[in-house]
């Protein structure tokens, strides 16, 4: 998996957890 990949999926999941 490429690191940009995983800094995307997390920014994803954090935007759903930011709320």
């Amino acid at each position: 998996m490429n690191k940009l990949t995983m800094v995307v999926i997390e920014q994803k999941h954090r935007r759903t957890t930011i709320r």
